[in-house]
């Protein structure tokens, strides 16, 4: 993998990650919650789950390419505004 975004791509990518990982862990964290009843009130269907790991999912790579300098759609020919 050749670096492929400078040091404001990094930043944003960093950024991105980080949210989309607590947003991911919230989601999961909600769901555990209403799950093993602990809001007896609250019913979060298991879509609620499947978009916190996917939100994890997608942050962990963000967090990926934000290490190594590399944009996975820049790498693929799609020009990114960062």
């Amino acid at each position: 993998m050749k670096c492929n975004i400078d040091e404001k791509g990094r930043r944003v990518r960093r950024a991105g990650g980080i949210v989309c990982c607590v947003v991911g862990a919230a989601l999961v964290a909600a769901f555990l919650a209403s799950h093993y009843g602990f809001f007896t009130s609250a019913h979060y269907g298991y879509a609620v789950l499947l978009v916190g790991l996917g939100l994890v999912a997608g942050g962990v790579f963000q967090l990926y390419e934000a290490r190594k300098s590399w944009c996975a759609l820049r790498a693929m020919g799609i020009k990114t505004r960062v």
